[in-house]
């Protein structure tokens, strides 16, 4: 009788060590799920506070008039980031893709060359310096587009793709600005010059660039 006594206190001492651990097993599973709850809601949250951040960068660029010291700061300020920055200079409306100083020889010169288009789906067109019309087009440096066209929506240009990205799955970018700075090449953008800026979404509705167009030289 004394052996079976033994065996149910050991029993009983098993019955509770196991309630034991279940019990704090289950206290620490509920601890890790709300924990987990706390930071996925924490990240969400910070998420939202970097798109609220990133999509007020490009509330000055917003169906503006800016001057080309504002064009050059945009490409600064997004320079190596997610963000196509498209310019027009006067230069490049009025020559076409012969305008003096074009990289024309790049690697990159079929992949950055960028349509705009009208409501009708042809390309726009606008005034040029001797009165005429001429097609709107457009260099995009930085982060390069997919689709080599935008159509216009609602006061915003579309692109109906995302970036173009190398084999390895990185956005490829185009960087090579330093014509920006040279006067009399097409590509130059004088610091008085004043330029139409929009904003260019994805077909989600989320920013991914802006287009610059010249619209006066002072």
């Amino acid at each position: 009788m004394a052996g079976m006594g033994e065996e149910s206190i050991e029993l009983s001492k098993l019955g509770t060590g196991l309630f034991a651990f279940g019990f704090v097993l289950v206290i620490g599973l509920g601890i890790f799920t709300i924990g987990k709850a706390i930071t996925n809601d924490g990240s969400d949250k910070v998420q939202k506070q970097l798109e609220i951040v990133q999509q007020s960068e490009y509330s000055d660029y917003d169906q503006q008039t800016v001057l080309g010291t504002k064009v050059k700061s945009a490409y600064q300020n997004f320079e190596g980031k997610g963000c196509a920055i498209l310019i027009a200079t006067r230069a490049m409306i009025d020559n076409g893709d012969i305008a003096n100083g074009l990289p024309v020889d790049d690697s990159d010169w079929e992949n950055v060359q960028m349509i705009i288009k009208n409501n009708a789906g042809g390309q726009a067109q606008v005034e040029g310096s001797d009165g005429t019309s001429k097609n709107l087009w457009c260099i995009n440096y930085n982060a390069i587009l997919e689709k080599k066209e935008l159509d216009p929506e609602n006061g915003y240009y579309v692109t109906k793709g995302s970036f173009f990205t190398a084999d390895s799955g990185s956005i490829k970018f185009f960087n090579k600005v330093s014509n920006m700075k040279k006067q009399g090449m097409a590509e130059y953008i004088p610091t008085g010059a004043r330029y139409q800026s929009t904003l260019i979404k994805d077909t989600t509705g989320q920013v991914v660039g802006i287009v610059f167009v010249q619209v006066s030289s002072y």
